[in-house]
C-alpha cells in the first residue's frame, strides 16, 4: 500500500476526507463579503514632485523628443538641398545646350 495512507503505528489504512476548504463566510451561511472597490485611476507617481523634479523631467522629455525629431529635420533639409542642387544643374545643363547649339549655328554660318 502507499505509505500516505498508512497509519505508522498500527499499520491501518487511515480515511482521509476529501474537502474543500470554504472561507468563513460560508460555514456561517452568511454572504461573501465583497472587498471594497477602489477608484480606478493609474498613479503615475507624479503628485508629490518637487520643482526641481518637474524641470528635470521636462528637460529630459526634450531631449529625448530633440533626438527623435533632429534626425528628420537633417533629413529634410539634406533632401531639399539636393533638390534644388539637381534643378539648379538642370538649368545648367539647359543653358549650356543653348549656349552649344548657337555656337554650332555660327560655326554653320562661318563656313
Amino acid at each position: 500500500m502507499d505509505e500516505n495512507h498508512q497509519d505508522r503505528t498500527n499499520q491501518k489504512l487511515v480515511i482521509t476526507e476529501d474537502t474543500i476548504w470554504l472561507p468563513p463566510s460560508y460555514t456561517n451561511n452568511k454572504p461573501p463579503i465583497s472587498p471594497v472597490s477602489k477608484k480606478k485611476s493609474i498613479n503615475w507617481g507624479l503628485t508629490d514632485k518637487s520643482f526641481w523634479e518637474w524641470i528635470l523631467l521636462l528637460g529630459t522629455l526634450l531631449a529625448a523628443l530633440g533626438a527623435i525629431v533632429i534626425p528628420f529635420v537633417v533629413t529634410i533639409v539634406g533632401l531639399n538641398y539636393t533638390q534644388q542642387q539637381a534643378q539648379l544643374s538642370i538649368a545648367a545643363s539647359a543653358s549650356q545646350h543653348q549656349t552649344d547649339l548657337q555656337i554650332a549655328v555660327d560655326q554653320q554660318r562661318e563656313s
